[in-house]
């Protein structure tokens, strides 16, 4: 194999391996941290453990926390899985997907008229939608 190949192979690793963010698992289930039916991604665990706070039921300390990484994501998605991103994981994301062809927005806050409230979570959602042959 050429040194060339085994670079963009190594490249194309690195950027699977990227961490995105942390998800959260119910414990003792196969049940995730959704909102609505998107998988929420916080870029922190600090972030995540506010948005269990705000968006489930539950305290933080049944959930476990796990990293998740940019190629988890991606296959995910691409089995029909839907993400919802914080802003600060969003802009890990964006480039990595971008890199693989992915058409996304950025992520931008409308102008509000009142200040969200110090609860509120502020999440891009993401799904895969595989381009439409022409009729």
């Amino acid at each position: 194999m050429s040194s060339l190949k085994k670079i963009k192979r190594g490249v194309s690793k690195e950027r699977f391996n990227k961490i995105i963010g942390y998800f959260a698992i119910l414990r003792g289930t196969p049940y995730i941290l959704c909102d609505e039916d998107a998988c929420v991604i916080g870029f922190k665990k600090e972030n995540l453990k506010r948005y269990i706070t705000t968006l489930g039921t539950r305290s933080t300390d049944e959930y476990i926390i796990k990293k998740t990484t940019f190629g988890e994501i991606y296959k995910g998605m691409k089995m029909g899985g839907v993400y919802a991103l914080d802003e600060e994981s969003y802009k890990v994301f964006l480039p990595l997907a971008k890199s693989k062809g992915m058409n996304l927005a950025e992520f931008k806050v409308e102008g509000d008229d009142q200040p969200p409230s110090p609860d509120a979570v502020r999440l891009m959602k993401i799904a895969w939608f595989p381009a439409q042959p022409e009729e």
